[in-house]
């Protein structure tokens, strides 16, 4: 490689170290994420409308039809992980003769995303790598496995199999290899051989892909869950199809209250974000969860749009309230920035209580962290 090309790579790794981490970037977090084709092409297939930031896939799609693996070789971090692993037993390359699956899982991917779950797009590498740098904003025992596993299994793969990963498993790589052969195919340049073992490989991706879209589907639809979901987020069902578990949320949300769900009972919602009020609540001028979101999982939308974006709705416990118990209170009230509180009052007994208005209410969270006595709790819509 030249030295020009590891040049540009190590700072492209440095780069996108520093977008993962959770820092406050705001809808800089995770940029990377945003240049990778094969997410970008999951999101359109899947339904999902394009956004400004998918332009950077765009132009790395295109470059990548003239210029075979062009993003591998100049910007991928992955790549430069996986290269320093292979230099480590590089003596034994010639060894193994394992067949190429990348376009058999590109093409695999966009079939399910078609079929309306692209929950192939977490095999993405740059997926992969920001997942890892999650555990760093809520690392727990559950979570920390879970998140590190995928970069560290492509590394030890790569020490085991040199150059594995990138040459024989990666949808991204092998995006960008379908796109060759569909080149050279238009212009009749494709070998015959390769290309019957190829083909016949993505052919069999495509049509196991679709059905195996078919049936997360459904079970995704089957699976009763209740969590609370960021504002903008798509029905509950197709979110856990469309969201990739980047943890790019959770990393931009400046209120911290963006959490990894981990719920034994919804298992296809495992490594989905959902709000947690236990440090804080979302504000109305907070907006940036929708922007930071690569697969459309959650929708970009305006300051102004905020109010009518439900997350779930305030529940309070009567019995427990210090209004109820005759002592002085309007923490509610006062925290609310959507006027959705009022203190109802009685004249025949001088009570007073606070109650919610739905038709108001977006389950922001505000009243619930500042009640005093915690009686309030915020419940998805479908509770």
């Amino acid at each position: 490689m030249k030295p020009a090309a590891r040049q540009i790579r190590l700072l492209s790794l440095v780069l996108t170290v520093v977008l993962a981490l959770p820092l406050p970037l705001g809808p800089a977090t995770g940029l990377y994420l945003w240049t990778s084709p094969y997410i970008a092409l999951n999101s359109l297939f899947a339904g999902n409308a394009l956004v400004a930031m998918q332009l950077l896939a765009g132009v790395v799609l295109i470059a990548a039809a003239f210029r075979a693996r062009w993003y591998c070789r100049w910007i991928c971090p992955v790549g430069v992980l996986c290269d320093a692993a292979s230099k480590v037993r590089r003596s034994n390359t010639g060894r193994f003769r394992f067949p190429s699956f990348g376009m058999a899982i590109a093409a695999a991917g966009l079939a399910m995303a078609i079929a309306g779950a692209p929950l192939l797009s977490t095999l993405d590498p740059l997926d992969i790598f920001h997942s890892f740098f999650d555990v760093f904003r809520h690392p727990s025992a559950g979570l920390l496995p879970l998140r590190i596993s995928g970069l560290l299994l492509i590394v030890l793969v790569n020490l085991a199999v040199p150059n594995l990963w990138c040459s024989r498993l990666c949808p991204l790589g092998g995006l960008q290899d379908l796109l060759k052969s569909i080149r050279h195919l238009v212009r009749r340049k494709t070998d015959r051989a390769v290309s019957f073992s190829a083909g016949r490989r993505t052919t069999l991706g495509v049509l196991s892909g679709f059905i195996l879209g078919l049936v997360v589907r459904r079970a995704a639809a089957a699976t009763r869950s209740s969590p609370v979901r960021p504002p903008s987020a798509l029905a509950e069902e197709r979110f856990k199809a469309v969201c990739i578990r980047c943890g790019n949320c959770a990393r931009a949300c400046p209120a911290g209250i963006i959490r990894t769900s981990l719920e034994p009972s919804d298992w296809t919602g495992w490594l989905t974000p959902r709000i947690v009020f236990a440090s804080g609540y979302c504000p109305a001028g907070c907006i940036v969860c929708g922007r930071v979101c690569p697969s459309g999982a959650l929708r970009r939308f305006a300051q102004a749009d905020k109010k009518s974006l439900v997350m779930g709705i305030a529940r309070i416990e009567r019995d427990g309230c210090l209004l109820i118990q005759n002592k002085e209170c309007s923490s509610c009230l006062n925290a609310c920035e959507y006027d959705a509180v009022i203190i109802r009052r009685s004249d025949a007994d001088f009570a007073a209580w606070p109650e919610i208005l739905a038709e108001r209410c977006v389950g922001c969270g505000a009243c619930a962290v500042a009640c005093p006595v915690s009686v309030i709790s915020i419940a998805a819509l479908n509770c």
